[in-house]
């Protein structure tokens, strides 16, 4: 049997392979909690924060923001972290990417698995003020973790119906140009 995209391989969550992705997102909000706090917008950023960008997982998409990533450094040398597959390890060495960068197994990201509960560990230690989900599949447990590491601004794309793991919702139509123009005027605001 194929296994799952969301959780560990055990008697506990098997039953959740057959659950509808409005059930799962539902269950992945009970355990990261719906509440959310008040914030103000346009978010203004200091060296002291953190902002966490999870990668999608192909490589394609991630030579699509590489351009933003290495324009992303000029901006704020501080305080990036990116959650990254592991298989794309190289791509990012090879094109110097210089932000921290948190890798993991496709595997052993899933909720319940050890190396998941480490990455959840990590992320709620840091002071993370930003979340920005650039992922073409939505990975419930990756949004899980945007919520549960303390982010005030959880942004995705076109994303309205994953509130409250993502509670800004940037429009992209698809278009990862379109994509790349937000997030560089959203950091080029933060920072001044």
């Amino acid at each position: 049997m194929k296994p799952s995209l969301y959780f560990k391989d055990c008697l506990r969550y098997s039953l959740k392979k057959f659950a509808s992705k409005e059930s799962l997102l539902r269950w992945f909000i009970k355990q990261a909690g719906d509440f959310s706090v008040a914030f103000e917008y346009p978010m203004k950023l200091s060296e002291k924060q953190t902002v966490l960008f999870l990668l999608p997982e192909d490589t394609e998409s991630v030579n699509a923001y590489l351009p933003f990533l290495q324009k992303l450094y000029r901006i704020q040398k501080h305080g990036v972290l990116l959650l990254v597959n592991s298989k794309l390890e190289n791509l990012l060495q090879t094109n110097q990417i210089k932000q921290e960068v948190l890798y993991y197994s496709t595997l052993g990201c899933r909720y319940g698995e050890q190396e998941f509960q480490k990455i959840e560990e990590v992320l709620k230690a840091r002071q993370i003020t930003a979340t920005f989900d650039l992922q073409d599949q939505t990975l419930f447990q990756m949004l899980y973790l945007c919520k549960t590491c303390g982010a005030t601004y959880r942004f995705g794309f076109d994303c309205e119906s994953l509130y409250p793991l993502l509670n800004l919702s940037l429009v992209s139509e698809g278009e990862v140009s379109k994509r790349i123009e937000a997030l560089t005027a959203i950091f080029e605001g933060a920072v001044k």
